[in-house]
């Protein structure tokens, strides 16, 4: 099978069924220059203590606001889990591939790890909204519901220090 995805990038194509629902894929390659940031703090100091699915959501929830200039976001479940699509049928992108009850999970340790800061919304006329989802910065003061942690620690000139 050689369907082509076509989204904003056209660069993944499924090339077989394989075992337990996953399948192989042909990528064609990054595109240049089109980055999101992302805080050496994750690489240097949280992935080690995060699962596959935490990591997933975590890079997730960096490109829809980082990666679009934005220090949070409204992101549904729906659209952790499986993407974002236009109303016009343009694939934006593919979300994270997760089950939602992996990613409810991974939500709950990247929240209790304190890496991500979520804060539920509700209105009378719309009932439950997407979610906002923000990186713990450290440095931020906390708005709204949000509860502010621990700043994390930092890497000085003469070794580990923790500023608390």
């Amino acid at each position: 099978m050689t369907t082509t995805y076509h989204g904003s990038h056209s660069a993944i194509r499924p090339t077989a069924t394989g075992t337990g629902g996953c399948r192989p894929v042909a990528f064609s390659g990054f595109h240049s220059p089109r980055y999101t940031m992302v805080p050496d703090a994750l690489f240097d100091e949280l992935m080690a203590y995060l699962s596959g699915a935490e990591l997933k959501v975590m890079l997730y929830i960096i490109r829809r606001t980082f990666g679009f200039k934005k220090e949070r976001d409204s992101i549904s479940l729906n659209q952790i889990c499986r993407g974002i699509t236009t109303r016009e049928g343009q694939v934006l992108d593919q979300g994270t591939g997760l089950s939602q009850s992996t990613v409810q999970l991974a939500l709950k340790g990247l929240r209790e790890k304190q890496a991500i800061v979520a804060r539920r919304s509700s209105s009378p006329g719309r009932g439950y909204e997407a979610t906002t989802y923000c990186l713990n910065l450290g440095d931020a003061p906390p708005s709204g519901n949000e509860t502010k942690s621990p700043p994390s620690p930092i890497i000085g000139k003469g070794g580990f220090t923790d500023n608390r």
